[in-house]
């Protein structure tokens, strides 16, 4: 028998995985963002059985916790505001103009 490595084995896996629009992974049934400056980029997610982490171009960007329910979110997904209602259309307010009587265009053309 060899003897044991002097570091103990820490089981670890890695996948490439390429960040959609939304920034969040998918791990198990669970979801975790990435940073949005790396939206359609191509980033390595790992985890182990407590942690999941995620590296670009060998740089630390983002780490969470590890779950393992179904359909979590990390961090919870912020919600865009409603848009502000319509401003109401400006009501138009238009002056009657009584035509003039068809006497007076006769006095002009006499």
């Amino acid at each position: 028998m060899r003897p044991l490595p002097p570091s103990a084995f820490e089981f670890a896996g890695a996948r490439p995985v390429r960040v959609p629009l939304d920034g969040y992974l998918k791990l198990g049934g669970s979801f975790y963002r990435a940073p949005l400056s790396l939206v359609h980029r191509r980033v390595e997610l790992r985890f182990d059985r407590d942690r999941v982490w995620i590296v670009d171009r060998g740089q630390l960007v983002a780490r969470y916790r590890r779950s393992y329910e179904q359909g979590q979110w990390f961090p919870p997904p912020r919600m865009r505001p409603e848009p502000p209602a319509a401003a109401p259309a400006p009501q138009l307010i238009v002056s009657t103009v009584a035509p003039p009587e068809l006497a007076d265009y006769a006095q002009l053309c006499t």
